[in-house]
């Protein structure tokens, strides 16, 4: 036995590690299957309609240059392909590689064997290690793996998608890998018609898809024989009672279903033999588990073949059926009593070892059984009702219910881990731990350098389980914690500092707090079992039990507060609830959620505080990142917990998530175009109805609601938001402006206009009319654009005053470091400016992580920020000039509000929104832009009060003062030194025109 798998002996150690090779490809299909991109599935109109053009099955190979054509003549499907090769070139090439690792498998599992009988092995042949005890096993395995391999890949992967991963990976990776194998690969894995959803089995399934590339004739018949005739894995010494026999051989019994589908003929027609299979595996059992919990349903699986179905019907008989599962209903009721009778005397004798293992072992088959044939079978092939009826039958004669079955299993649980504790081996999870064993035992023999990566899945499903099951209690507590959350928010009253002692009593409010103190009683019974328990082992993992409750307790948490914030942030401009009303709702909530949340702390030891502030720095990061990226999907993406739910949630098209919304409504209710800023009040006015819509106390009722990660999100979203827009006017300007080669010789003359000093006072208006006449159907574009930078900047700008008013009363020695940080950090850069151009990788991780912090704090100024990087444009400051004055004449200079208004209710502009848009357009391109166009609007100031202007007399005055306060105005918000108006505008003339403005 020992000599096979010696390290000297090769014919051994060839097989063995082909066996090794094929647990770790199972192990590595059911990695992949939860990374398989949604796009590929094709399952919406959506999807259909950007993709379909791109992702193709099989029929691509029939017309490859036609599609390739349709692609490459499409600029906005090159666009898509593109991002889809960029996104998803690395998982299709793991994909593809796990696909040609089956296809290699099988090849080399062919090749062996033709080596065998080619007598390259020295005294070793097919027959030889059928004969040998360890060789035997290896070689059935071999055998079974690649049937499992198959099974699986057509679950969990269907058919269509695998075809267009396939494709995918063809087209995007095709040159790193031999044409011929990629075929191979294709004619192994096409589809099989075979949907899981459906329940309709293809014809000559899945006999047809095994012989796709089949294994050798006489190495099939030699298994099946060696499988019908021996015991290969020698359970009976575990199980030694006859009526367990089923159980003994039932791994034997799986790896024989899977194989007989390799020799369908055997099912069809030889009856004496599928009648000796089921007397000896299948007596009073025919529900399966093939691999790692895949079950399967013998009645479905063997439906088509004659001979297998004639020898089941014996065992399916009603009358047969329900005997066994009264027979095993007994049982449980009858092991349930003993195993509580052992636990209730309480201390275990080493002398009653043998009664306890036989009482134990009872209960395992017992479970066995009843477990797998209640439960539905994980691959159906078709829709049969006399599935249903038998599953009905057991569950109705043994009296089954899940009750009583996790009665028992908890009970035999806990006598194992008593006998264990006996013999100083704890092990909590030892059942599910050894688990493990079936398929790392061949990889780790092997020595194989996947038995790291193989135990790590295994090790990681079995915690993912471990955890969904302990997921009650932390479910369990939050159910507690709303009652908490209702009595803190509704019922408690606040405590004044100072009580009279005649209204003690009303403040006492007993009833409530007795109530309080069983609930908090109940929350500290739950957590108190897990934290009790010790670090435990899952595999190759260590799991302990205070971060499972832990991280059981965030994740409650994220769900519970992310639905509160999905319902909360959800607006309807139908609905009669303001957004102040709604603001004031979520934030009763959020708070409620808080102070119960630290008020239970104590009795569940964690820190609750600091888990709070990270998950909802989490919940919020991820809502921004998701909204800024839309809906495309990323691998390994983790916050898809309730991708289900928030399209319900949302009456908002263009928002995926409550952020968006936030945003979207302070948006809307503050649109310039309807909505007036007023700088003295500041505050946003109704143009028409001149009644006050909002004011800068929102921004404090924001982070009342949602914390400084809501409104520093906020404000990460409003610039995202900006970007967008300066991308579009800069693109604008560029395209349909500068292009334009009429327009742009005005734009020239212009520009030498006033260049020219001599000339510019007696023309600029004269010019600006003519070109403003020309050019006026271009600027409604470019005006929206600007008024919705200006807008979103203002907004920054009122979320930058709270944050950084927030964090001096909260922190006000963190912010004033900041603060020394950042004026050190940009005196240096101002330093180093002119003598280096190099940006040291530190450096920037330095100036990254500094403006990260800037920004929550709200030191930084948005008016300053630069946003993209625009293409070079040499006439950008005339043009901007010119869209500036052409709606300087759209506003008037308000004495009451003391700002500037516009003329009509029809055609808005916001002076204040308008201005702050101008600068950040600016801002963008390099400061002698800025320059240059102040000194323009310097120049058409100036050009109003020329002796000419001053004899036309009214508008043309008013006009010129309008200007001249604008120009203030755009000086106040860019932050540029007032020596810079004085070089071109005289003080006397300043003076005079605001004196006049103001009179």
């Amino acid at each position: 036995m020992s000599d096979f798998l010696a390290a000297n002996n090769v014919c051994g150690q060839n097989l063995l590690r082909l066996v090794s090779r094929g647990n770790a490809i199972i192990a590595e299909l059911m990695r992949l299957k939860d990374y398989v991109p949604p796009v590929f599935s094709l399952d919406s109109k959506q999807l259909i309609q950007k993709y379909g053009s791109i992702i193709i099955d099989f029929a691509y190979f029939k017309a490859a240059s036609v599609y390739e054509q349709k692609i490459e003549d499409d600029s906005v499907l090159q666009e898509t392909d593109e991002e889809l090769r960029n996104n998803f070139s690395d998982i299709l090439t793991r994909f593809y590689l796990t696909f040609e690792s089956i296809h290699k498998y099988v090849t080399d599992l062919n090749f062996y064997i033709d080596e065998l009988g080619d007598g390259v092995y020295i005294h070793q042949s097919v027959d030889s290690i059928m004969f040998n005890e360890e060789g035997k096993q290896l070689m059935c395995e071999a055998v079974y793996l690649y049937g499992v391999m198959l099974l699986l890949v057509d679950y969990y992967l269907e058919g269509r998608i695998r075809e267009r991963l396939l494709v995918s990976y063809y087209r995007y990776n095709a040159q790193r890998s031999s044409s011929t194998r990629v075929d191979d690969v294709c004619m192994l894995l096409r589809s099989t018609g075979y949907v899981r959803t459906l329940s309709k089995r293809p014809a000559n399934y899945p006999e047809e898809y095994f012989k796709r590339v089949p294994l050798r004739d006489f190495l099939v018949d030699l298994v099946i024989g060696r499988l019908r005739s021996d015991e290969i894995y020698n359970q009976t010494l575990a199980f030694p009672h006859p009526e367990h026999r089923s159980t003994a051989v039932a791994t034997q019994a799986s790896m024989l279903v899977i194989i007989l589908s390799f020799k369908p003929t055997v099912l069809h027609t030889q009856t004496a033999i599928m009648r000796e299979i089921v007397d000896r595996f299948f007596p009073d059992n025919w529900v399966i588990s093939i691999y790692m919990g895949t079950v399967i349903n013998l009645c479905d699986w063997w439906s088509p073949y004659k001979a297998a179905r004639t020898a089941l019907n014996n065992t399916l008989e009603n009358s047969n059926v329900k005997g066994i599962a009264q027979k095993y209903g007994a049982k449980m009721n009858k092991l349930t009593q003993e195993t509580d009778e052992v636990q209730l005397a309480g201390t275990l004798d080493e002398n009653a070892t043998g009664s306890l293992v036989k009482l134990v072992r009872e209960c395992n088959v017992t479970l066995h059984w009843i477990l797998l044939h209640t439960t539905t079978p994980t691959i159906t092939l078709e829709d049969s009702k006399r599935l249903r009826t038998l599953r009905q039958l057991v569950v109705m004669e043994s009296k089954y219910t899940t009750v009583k079955c996790l009665r028992l299993l908890l009970s035999t649980a806990q006598i194992e881990q008593d006998v264990k504790q006996m013999y100083k081996d704890i092990n909590l999870f030892y059942i599910m731990a050894s688990a493990l064993e079936t398929p790392l035992l061949r990889v780790n023999q092997a020595r194989s350098a996947d038995l790291s990566s193989v135990s790590q899945y295994y090790s990681r499903e079995l915690e993912g389980y471990a955890r969904r099951v302990l997921q009650i209690i932390p479910e369990t507590v939050f159910g507690l914690l709303a009652e908490i959350v209702h009595l803190e928010t509704n019922s408690f009253k606040e405590i004044p500092t100072k009580l009279p002692k005649d209204k003690l009593k009303d403040y006492a409010q007993l009833t409530e707090r007795l109530q309080m103190a069983k609930l908090t009683y109940a929350v500290s019974v739950f957590t108190k079992g897990v934290l009790s328990l010790r670090s435990v082992s899952l595999g190759v993992l260590r799991v302990d039990s205070h971060r499972l409750l832990e991280d059981g307790i965030r994740q409650e948490l994220v769900k519970k507060v992310t639905l509160a914030l999905q319902n909360g942030l959800n607006f309807d401009q139908k609905s009669k609830t303001s957004f102040l009303q709604k603001l004031n709702h979520l934030s009763s909530i959020m708070d409620g959620y808080r102070k119960s949340f630290q008020y239970i702390q104590d009795y569940i030891n964690i820190n609750s505080l600091k888990i709070w502030h990270e998950e909802i720095t989490y919940i919020i990061n991820n809502a921004v990142e998701e909204e800024r990226k839309g809906s495309s999907w990323v691998p390994g993406k983790s916050w898809r917990q309730f991708q289900e739910d928030k399209h319900a949630f949302s009456t908002d098209n263009n928002s995926l998530t409550f952020m968006g919304r936030l945003a979207r409504e302070l948006i809307r209710i503050t649109d310039p175009r309807t909505i007036v800023y007023i700088e003295h009040s500041l505050a946003w006015y109704d143009i028409k109805t001149q009644n006050e819509v909002l004011n800068y106390k929102v921004f404090s009722m924001i982070l009342e609601t949602i914390g400084t990660p809501g409104l520093s999100g906020l404000d990460k979203l409003i610039s995202f938001f900006i970007v967008i827009e300066l991308e579009a006017i800069v693109h604008y300007i560029e395209k349909n402006i500068r292009n334009k080669t009429w327009l742009f010789w005005l734009l020239e003359d212009c520009e030498a206009t006033l260049n020219s000093l001599d000339s510019a006072k007696s023309n600029i208006t004269k010019l600006h009319n003519s070109i403003s006449a020309s050019s006026s159907k271009l600027w409604s574009s470019a005006l929206e654009w600007t008024l919705k930078i200006g807008h979103y900047q203002l907004l920054r700008k009122k979320i930058a005053y709270e944050l950084n008013t927030a964090c001096k009363f909260e922190a006000k020695h963190m912010e004033a470091a900041l603060r020394t940080l950042n004026t050190a950090v940009l005196c240096e850069i101002a330093k180093k400016d002119n003598s280096s151009n190099e940006t040291e990788p530190k450096k920037s991780e330095l100036l990254h992580e500094l403006s990260m912090r800037l920004d929550w704090a709200g030191i930084s100024d948005p008016h300053n920020k630069v946003y993209i990087k625009p293409p070079k444009m040499n006439n950008i400051a005339i043009t901007i000039f010119l869209f500036t004055v052409s709606q300087l004449n759209k506003l008037s200079y308000c004495k009451n509000t003391a700002s500037l208004l516009s003329k009509k209710y029809q055609d808005p502009v916001d002076a204040v929104v308008f201005a702050i848009g101008i600068q950040t357009i600016l801002r963008q391109f390099h400061i002698s832009v800025m320059n240059r166009y102040v000194k323009y609007l310097c120049m058409y100031v100036l050009s109003f009060v020329t002796v000419e202007s001053m004899k036309a007399g009214g508008d043309a005055e008013i006009e010129g003062a309008t200007n001249l306060h604008f120009l203030e105005l755009f000086v106040k918000y860019s932050g540029i030194p007032r020596s810079l108006i004085l070089k071109e505008i005289p003080v006397v003339v300043l003076d005079h025109s605001l004196v006049k403005l103001t009179k």
